[in-house]
Parts: structure tokens; C-alpha cells; sequence
């Protein structure tokens, strides 16, 4: 069904880009968000309610080169909410929630608005003694211009994952599920590129052990990695990621293009670890079919390769007096060298917080509130490693310390497990982690009580111990407040990075691509 797009010349006007600025006026009140899809871009925005009492949802398409080059409507009832928006290159997928009807609506349009598909999954009903639906949200990846790939996990009398291939008319193609009989396993971290699918099958401790192979005693999570063809949905290898009694935890995964796969991260042993701190860090390379063509570990003990003395030489204090964190975001490939790239940083709990809640413990209060802790990001990490997974070099680039305030019931956990929820200013210049030439972040520096907000870069192809970090001269355009100002990071390409910078109290939003 084709639907007549009329889109009102006053919601966005796009002024002419000059050089690499781009300026949008007269956002609506209820602009959404900007998303980056596949070599493009989409900002969204919820129109207004119609006399039908349907809503029209808007979205607006724009290449690399920020031109707006298509706009579709989807419409809607009013009591429906965006979920998902996913791009293939040819069309795009959307998911909507209805909570009135419990149920989740798919529509596919093709980039003139034409409506190739809508179907309707409607809830179960709920499963005694849990909160989930049977029927839960999917995670949506492109796959090329012939469809689109679902992972859903699976909750019923059986809890498990599919991953199924659809085309654009919403049919299947293939479907891989993995669903034991006892226990509990979900998928984690899904990547679909050009190049194949690779996910981490997720295996909770104990309550899976005689269904998965089991790992003894011991109660640590552990993850497999799951390698499927492309063209069939097949399994094509399966790596377990407990080693030797090390859990290998991937922070990132890159498929290259002969299909095997790059993990990357920290790794903590079965025995000495039960805080989830970490016992060093690891680069692997594992074949499509799951057998594993490099292995390196670098124990942050182990005095040849000097990490957890080189990581403290970026703390203005002598020595860590504890097992370094790093949080890493990604293997970046740049001319047959990988870089592993991360952030150190350190967890603190405030003594105040931290002594209600052990007297509150210590009292038998099951309802303990939350304590203060608060994580100071440092330096960026930088490994590099040549083609067979040997260490050739470890750098820092560094930047101010930047402090996070937040409040948790979990104060005694380790830092590594919370450190998912924290927030990284930071963006690479692509989106797959191959052929990345840099890394930009945002950063504030405090002097003489004037802060300073600025963005920065460095070079992956560095040399040296120490990267240089280079500056951005920025300059507000409106002022910030609250929920109506927005500064983020978006890739682009090659050597260069999106910026974006809305101000709702202005209606404006200024794009400027930033490049070294």
C-alpha cells in the first residue's frame, strides 16, 4: 500500500551546507532523535494526532554527505511507541509497542514510503513468578538490501534464543535457535556485517551445567562464541570462551572478512577472582569454523610485558593500589595491525554511603538503600598487535580525569560488572571497528573555576609510548539546560567524525563533521 507523504515545509528546513556544517531550523516540540544506520543517517520525529486518532511517524533519511535524500510516514495509532528503527541500505524496519493491546507491530517501508509489510506478534501471557512476556523484543541487525536478521530470546516452559533471517516482506528465510532442555542460556553482543554473524551465547553459572557440559563447582557466568554462515543460518563454529580456567568476558567483536572473528577484553580466573576484577587482558582470533588461530593473555602480574606498572604511570598517584580496570570499546584493524582501545578507570565508594549500608546489613535490613560510588575515567589504553596476535606496543593518550556520580544497591560488586552502565564519551570513524583511523572524545578540564568543554582526537597509527591527543576548538551556539541540550558523537568515515549539537530551546541542530 502506498501512502501520499506530505511533510509540512515548516517541520525541518535544511540550509545550505557549507563545508562540512550542516544546520537545521524549526525543529518540532516533539522532535525524537538522530540515528546512525547503514551510510546514513535518520532523524525521527512523532507528528502530531490525527483526526482518525492515528499519529504519523516521520523519519528523514540523509546520506554521508548530509543531504536529505528521502522521507517516508509511517502512520499509526496513538497508543503505539517507537522501538526499533533498523536500515538495510533499501528500506527500513520499524518496530512499534502497542501496551494496550499487548503486542509489537513490524512495518517495512521502501524508501518512497510504499508499505512492503506489517505484521502483528501480540504478548502471552505472562509467565508465572516472572516478569518478561514470552514474546520479547527482538535485537534487529541489517543484513544486506534482501533483509533483515532478529535475535530474540526465548522465554517459555524452555528459556533459549533464535536467530532468524527475514526478508523485506517480513517472511523467513532461515532460523537458528538454540533452546536446552534444562537450564538457561540468551544471546549477547550480536554483530552482522558483509562479512558473516557472531554473537556470545550467554551460560549463567550453575543452573545450566549438566545441559551446556558443565564447569564444575564453580559459579561464574561463562559465554561461547557462536559463528553462523551467512547464506544458510547454519552453525558454522562454536569456541567456548573458558579457558584453562579463565572466563574470557569480549568487551568487543569484529568479523573480518574471511569470517573469523576478533575478541577482545579482559579475562579473570575461576579461583582467585570472585569480585569480577580481572586477571589481565587478551586479544583472540577465532576461525569461522570455532577453532582458534591466536590466542595472546597478558597477565596484569606477569612483569614481561609491564602493563600494570605502565598502566599506573597515567595516575597522578604512584602505583595502583589495586587490580587495574579497563573498559575496552573496540579492535580497531588499520593496515593489518589490530588496536585494542579502552579506558582506564577506578570505582570508589563514599565512606558515608558505604557505612549506612553495612550498618543496615548488619541490622538484617533486607531493603537496604543505595550507596554513593563514583568511577574517575583516566587515560585511553592503546594495545597494538601485528597480524599473528603479538604485543608490538601499549600507549596512553591522555586526558583529564572525568568523575561519575551514581547510585547503587550492588556497592560490593566489582567494578567491572558495573562499568557496562557507565558513560564513555568517545566515537570511532566507523561503525564495524575495520579500517578505523582515530578515536574523538569530549572532555572538560577545570581551571581557575572555569570548566571548559572540548573535543579531542588521536591517531590510531601512533608511535611511542605516549599518543599524541590534539584538540578541537568548540564553541557553544545556544544555551544549555537540563533535557533540552545534546552534544554527541557519531561516526562518519574515513578520518573524520559527526558532531552533533541540539538545543531544543532554539528549535536548532547543528551537525559539523569534525576531521584530522
Amino acid at each position: 500500500m502506498k501512502r501520499t507523504l506530505i511533510i509540512p515545509m515548516v517541520l525541518l528546513t535544511l540550509s545550505k551546507m557549507i563545508g562540512q556544517s550542516t544546520l537545521i531550523e524549526n525543529l518540532p516540540a516533539y522532535y525524537s532523535k538522530l540515528y546512525y544506520l547503514q551510510n546514513g543517517y535518520a532523524f525521527t520525529n512523532i507528528g502530531k494526532k490525527n483526526k482518525d486518532d492515528t499519529r504519523d511517524f516521520l523519519v528523514k533519511y540523509y546520506d554521508e554527505n548530509l543531504n536529505n535524500t528521502h522521507s517516508i510516514s509511517i502512520n499509526t495509532p496513538k497508543n503505539q511507541s517507537k522501538e526499533s528503527l533498523v536500515f538495510n541500505g533499501a528500506n527500513f524496519l520499524s518496530i512499534f509497542q502497542d501496551f494496550k493491546e499487548k503486542k509489537y507491530v513490524y512495518y517495512i517501508h521502501d524508501m518512497e514510503s510504499n508499505e512492503l509489510a506489517k505484521k502483528e506478534y501480540v504478548f502471552k501471557e505472562k509467565i508465572k513468578g516472572e516478569k518478561n512476556y514470552k514474546e520479547t523484543l527482538p535485537h534487529i541487525s541489517f543484513y544486506d538490501e534482501t533483509g533483515f536478521v532478529f535475535f530474540k530470546s526465548v522465554r517459555g516452559e524452555k528459556w533459549g534464543y533464535t536467530v532468524e533471517k527475514v526478508d523485506n516482506k517480513l517472511n523467513t528465510v532461515w532460523t537458528y535457535s538454540f533452546i536446552p532442555e534444562k537450564g538457561y542460556v540468551d544471546y549477547l553482543r550480536p554483530v552482522v556485517n558483509e562479512n558473516g554473524i557472531a554473537f556470545l551465547e550467554f551460560v549463567p553459572n550453575r543452573s545450566v551445567q549438566m545441559s551446556v557440559g558443565g564447569i564444575g563447582k564453580d559459579d561464574k557466568d561463562f559465554y561461547n562464541l557462536v559463528i553462523l554462515d551467512k547464506e544458510t543460518g547454519k552453525l558454522s563454529g562454536k569456541y567456548n570462551l573458558l579457558q584453562s580456567g579463565d572466563y574470557l568476558t569480549p568487551t568487543s567483536i569484529v568479523i573480518e572478512e574471511d569470517q573469523s572473528v576478533l575478541l577482545g577484553g579482559m579475562y579473570t580466573n575461576s579461583i582467585s577472582d570472585k569480585k569480577n576484577n580481572s586477571t589481565g587482558t587478551y586479544l583472540a582470533k577465532i576461525s569461522a569454523q570455532g577453532k582458534e588461530v591466536f590466542m595472546t593473555k597478558l597477565p596484569w602480574k606477569d612483569e614481561s610485558n609491564g602493563l600494570q606498572k605502565f598502566l599506573s604511570s597515567g595516575k597522578k598517584k604512584k602505583g595502583l593500589s589495586f587490580t587495574p580496570k579497563v573498559k575496552y570499546h573496540r579492535i580497531s584493524k588499520v593496515d593489518g595491525k589490530y588496536y585494542l582501545v579502552g579506558e582506564i578507570f577506578e570505582k570508589a565508594i563514599s565512606a558515608g554511603g558505604m557505612a549506612a549500608k553495612l550498618a543496615l546489613k548488619a541490622l538484617g535490613d533486607k531493603e537496604e538503600g543505595p550507596s554513593d560510588i563514583s568511577f574517575n575515567i583516566l587515560d585511553f589504553i592503546v594495545l597494538t598487535f601485528d597480524q599473528d596476535g603479538k604485543l608490538v606496543n601499549k600507549a596512553l593518550a591522555k586526558k583529564p580525569k572525568k568523575t561519575i556520580f551514581q547510585e547503587s544497591n550492588d556497592v560490593l560488586s566489582g567494578g567491572m560488572s558495573q562499568a557496562e552502565n557507565l558513560e564513555f564519551d568517545y566515537a570511532f570513524t566507523t561503525k564495524d571497528g575495520t579500517n578505523d583511523k582515530g578515536v574523538f572524545f569530549k572532555a572538560q578540564e577545570t581551571k581557575k573555576l572555569k570548566t571548559t568543554t572540548y573535543f579531542a582526537y588521536f591517531d590510531l597509527k601512533h608511535t611511542g609510548e605516549e599518543i599524541e591527543v590534539k584538540r578541537i576548538p568548540f564553541k557553544f551556539q545556544g544555551k544549555m539546560f537540563d533535557g533540552d541540550y545534546d552534544l554527541q558523537l557519531f561516526p562518519y568515515s574515513g578520518n573524520k567524525i559527526l558532531k552533533y549539537e541540539y538545543y531544543r530551546d532554539k528549535s536548532k541542530l547543528y551537525l559539523d563533521v569534525l576531521s584530522f
